[in-house]
């Protein structure tokens, strides 16, 4: 696999070995389901070969063909050039790349129209000022990192791995709100957290899972008391900086007999996310967050990685992974933020969105009832409830104003066609006290809810909602 610069993964493989002080780069045929991105990944590899001054020695096809017959030409210059090629002087890499492609086909091929353009091709190359092992070079064409991408080493039991990881719990809940049942609650990432009791095998116990409800775990991080080995699933490791690290296997245990365990290989192509160079393991160990890093980054960086592990959970079982596909949103939090807009206040504001999130989340919880958010691409619902006999789609304004009021009204419409699942769901526009009646009266034309509520901006930002609005929820007609 080779990763790009924005994480996602390319179905393209080779390797890397050193023969006569030249590297040795194989790089391994397209063709079905085979590396289907031979051509993008090939191109990448040119790129990031370029950038450290890489001259291609020479170029050869590599087929089981070539080496059975070794006494036939396999080497080939691609049309307009010819080896050695320093690559940092092609003008063009993507002309390049596609000569190479076009070369490779007539080379041990029988066929009038020529072979195939991907196949398994041999480069040699030589690299100046070479600093590279053929490890780090292979790493840095996969993963387009060099020497500074952390090598991990795990820390055993006389390393005290658990004060990192308490560290890491403390920073979270500074983070969150304190909810219930030893439960803290993350609304701008619709997730909740809660630490177990250790056992006689684990040091510490967290669970993530999305929504506020204590049911529905997404993923456990249990720090075992005995050193961390392949049958391990959490670990804290230290860089060769000394920065420690949150590392997690992509194994997910099983939930229910609807959801399953997720394989390490599931985990790996749904998530698409480079594996960490973690030293001495035969498994693939990904970072969950740097736990030398700021506590505002640390917090972030697990806030993503659960996440990504509740949409791997929602694909295990797919048969194709497209983009952009439903995912779960992020729902405003209570934090402090600066409006954009100039006809509003522009000091520092309550973001009072996520304060009304936050109380009717609480609200709901009293009564056994979720409440998530659902996204599509760039497009985020601020609230969705699901009860047995209805479902709602809740739009949140924090003002009357008239163009807030035609936002939320343009939403309800848009969102239920943009994102299929929730094109049944009763729409909701929750507004503050004081709505005009004229709007008001125009909103009743229209196939929309309408209920309201009161923010207490005050120091406990107490939110009351209507009595109508919250029975509507808990207690839906049957339709």
């Amino acid at each position: 696999m080779i990763w790009t610069s924005d994480n996602l993964q390319l179905q393209a493989n080779f390797n890397v070995t050193s023969d006569s002080g030249l590297y040795r780069l194989v790089f391994k045929a397209g063709g079905g389901n085979s590396n289907p991105d031979y051509a993008d990944g090939l191109q990448l590899i040119f790129e990031r070969l370029a950038t450290k001054d890489a001259v291609l020695v020479s170029l050869a096809v590599d087929s089981a063909t070539a080496q059975a017959n070794p006494d036939k030409k396999s080497s080939f210059n691609p049309r307009g050039y010819e080896c050695p090629i320093p690559l940092a002087r092609v003008a063009d890499l993507i002309d390049l790349r596609v000569a190479v492609t076009e070369a490779q086909k007539a080379i041990l091929s029988t066929a009038s129209k020529g072979g195939s353009p991907r196949k398994t091709i041999l480069m040699r190359l030589l690299i100046p000022n070479d600093p590279w092992t053929n490890e780090t070079l292979e790493a840095y064409l996969r993963y387009g990192e060099d020497e500074d991408r952390p090598q991990i080493e795990l820390l055993t039991a006389k390393d005290k791995p658990e004060q990192y990881f308490q560290q890491w719990i403390k920073d979270l809940r500074g983070n969150g709100a304190a909810f219930q049942n030893e439960i803290y609650v993350f609304p701008e990432y619709g997730l909740k957290m809660q630490t177990r009791p250790s056992t006689e095998t684990t040091l510490a116990r967290v669970a993530f899972g999305e929504g506020v409800q204590p049911a529905d775990w997404t993923v456990e991080f249990n720090l075992p008391l005995t050193a961390p080995n392949d049958n391990v699933t959490t670990a804290v490791g230290k860089d060769q900086k000394g920065r420690q690290w949150l590392l997690k296997q992509g194994r997910l245990q099983r939930k229910s007999d609807q959801e399953p365990e997720v394989s390490p290989e599931q985990f790996a192509y749904i998530s698409a996310l480079p594996p960490a160079r973690v030293l001495d393991t035969r498994r693939d160990w990904y970072t969950v967050a740097c736990l030398s890093a700021p506590p505002s980054q640390i917090y972030q960086r697990t806030m993503e990685f659960v996440k990504l592990c509740a949409f791997v959970r929602r694909s295990t079982g797919s048969a194709k992974i497209t983009r952009p596909e439903t995912r779960d949103g992020r729902p405003e939090n209570g934090d402090n933020y600066f409006l954009p807009f100039i006809q509003r206040d522009p000091r520092e504001v309550r973001r009072k969105q996520g304060l009304v999130w936050l109380a009717l989340a609480r609200r709901l919880s009293d009564h056994g009832i979720d409440l998530r958010k659902l996204g599509r691409a760039a497009y985020e619902v601020d609230a969705i409830v699901d009860v047995p006999s209805q479902s709602f789609l809740i739009e949140i304004k924090t003002t009357v104003q008239a163009a807030d009021i035609y936002a939320g009204v343009g939403q309800l419409f848009l969102y239920r066609k943009i994102i299929p699942e929730i094109e049944r769901h009763t729409p909701i526009l929750l507004l503050p006290e004081g709505a005009g009646s004229i709007i008001l009266d125009a909103l009743k034309e229209l196939p929309i809810a309408v209920h309201s509520y009161v923010l207490d901006d005050g120091i406990n930002n107490a939110v009351t909602f209507s009595g109508a609005f919250i029975n509507a929820l808990i207690a839906p007609p049957h339709r």
